[in-house]
């Protein structure tokens, strides 16, 4: 179980501006809706992503938790179903476990975020922009971040004993549920490419800000790696043995 990081999702880039960014006459082309609606995104961003920043010890905390009570409740508890093979279907049913388990991992770790996401979600929902593209990357953001929100964590060791019991031929219901609402989360850009997607927008007063914000989300994103990085890898080896 090798560490995939993903956040909410990716949409291609609009192309931004010549070297150095916007000119002063495109800056001033601006019109007032549009930079409104610029000025509260890169506000709802600033505020999320020191939320994420500072949070950093307490994502780190719950990550170490989660695998802690996994190794306590069903260590090894893939290994050797992983090892011996089995039919097409039971290595399909393997494979669902393990992504329920990193899902797990990831919802539990970031919990401490949900409260400052939801305020963001609700911060974004009914901006707009002249540019169609803009408005529709923000609000594929915020129908995604609804569903992520919607979504709690299972007991995976739970679930993992359940479909045991069947040697691993059929999944629990919750672990069927649990994974057809992450199929539902749609692909959404992240925070990075929503800041090149409203860059046309910022005004002179805004560009400053945006900067901010921009250092901000590579800070967030290099401090939630970071520590989430050796736990996730801990995890594979927690439920499929060394090596996994």
């Amino acid at each position: 179980m090798k560490l995939g990081v993903q956040r909410l999702g990716v949409l291609a880039v609009l192309a931004v501006a010549l070297a150095g960014g916007l000119t002063a006459a495109a800056a001033a082309a601006v019109s007032g809706s549009d930079a409104a609606a610029t000025r509260t995104f890169l506000t709802t961003g600033e505020r999320y992503l020191t939320h994420s920043v500072r949070a950093k010890s307490h994502i780190q905390a719950n990550a170490k938790a989660f695998v802690d009570q996994v190794s306590g409740s069903c260590q090894n508890s893939l290994a050797g179903a992983r090892a011996s093979g089995g039919t097409v279907a039971q290595r399909g049913n393997l494979s669902a476990l393990e992504a329920e388990a990193q899902a797990d991992f990831s919802l539990i770790a970031i919990d401490t975020l949900r409260a400052p996401l939801a305020a963001a979600v609700r911060s974004l929902a009914h901006l707009h922009w002249s540019r169609a593209s803009v408005t529709r990357g923000v609000t594929a953001f915020v129908r995604g971040a609804r569903e992520i929100l919607a979504i709690e964590p299972t007991n995976i060791c739970a679930d993992i004993r359940a479909a045991a019991g069947t040697s691993f031929a059929q999944l629990s219901s919750t672990t069927t549920r649990f994974l057809h609402a992450l199929s539902r989360v749609p692909s959404a850009p992240s925070w990075s490419r929503m800041l090149k997607l409203v860059a046309p927008f910022e005004t002179a007063l805004l560009r400053a800000r945006a900067v901010t914000v921009r250092k901000l989300d590579a800070k967030a994103q290099a401090a939630t790696d970071s520590v989430l990085e050796p736990e996730f890898n801990r995890l594979g080896t927690v439920l499929l043995g060394p090596g996994a």
